[in-house]
């Protein structure tokens, strides 16, 4: 894979099969096959000769810092994870479940059974969020994931969702976004820039990082419906 990347000629097909879900549900239960039983995925991926997807070591090399007046408590069970965002313009409130062993990580993402935008006004609220949220490169988690992923593949990282495909996906969903666009589209184009502005602050810090490869969130259902936004 890096020598393609490099533009450098191969004799071979990149495999580089998503084990990441795979490997976290069996080793969860415990029903990895008798010769991985004991391997770390990294581990697996040179048993069987696989490119590994980095991205899956790299999450935390860029986080996020919530600033502003904003309280926010995440509480949780076996089952689900409810996030509180108080802010000065509103409080806003959502439930993200777990799968159905309980897990919630990277690999296996919890979702959304409520969003945080439920009307309009809640829309001030979540630009309030979104405005005075910040991003930071963490060198320390960069090169630990660096040395545990060694030579198998470069580093690389997701980027944010385009605008209306964050807030179709992660916000709002995609009824009440389609809903919201009829009845109050002025206001949310307005949270459009507000995320592409939050966006760019990413981008910012990761064209400054060593990152030389990222991984670009298409979301194919948010683009058809609301097209002219994407």
């Amino acid at each position: 894979m890096l020598r393609i990347l490099k533009g450098e000629s191969v004799d071979r097909v990149v495999w580089a099969p998503r084990l990441e879900q795979w490997f976290e549900v069996n080793a969860f239960q415990k029903t990895l096959p008798d010769e991985f039983r004991n391997s770390e995925l990294l581990e697996i991926c040179d048993k069987l000769g696989t490119s590994p997807r980095t991205y899956y070591f790299f999450e935390e090399s860029i986080r996020m810092i919530q600033g502003g007046d904003v309280e926010v408590k995440i509480t949780e069970d076996r089952e689900k994870i409810v996030s509180v965002y108080s802010t000065p313009k509103g409080k806003l409130h959502e439930v993200r479940k777990k799968s159905i062993l309980g897990l919630a990580s990277f690999a296996v993402a919890p979702y959304w059974t409520e969003h945080m935008v439920k009307e309009a006004d809640d829309l001030n609220a979540l630009k309030y969020l979104l405005e005075n949220q910040s991003y930071e490169f963490d060198r320390d988690s960069y090169e630990r994931s660096l040395a545990r992923v060694g030579g198998r593949g470069p580093p690389t990282i997701y980027c944010p969702a385009v605008p209306i495909a964050n807030l179709t996906i992660r916000y709002a969903g995609l009824l009440k976004t389609h809903i919201l666009l009829r009845k109050n589209q002025k206001k949310v184009e307005d949270l459009l820039e507000t995320l592409d502005d939050n966006n760019q602050h990413f981008l910012e810090v990761l064209n400054k990082s060593p990152f030389q490869w990222y991984c670009s969130t298409i979301t194919s259902i948010a683009t058809y419906f609301h097209r002219p936004y994407f």
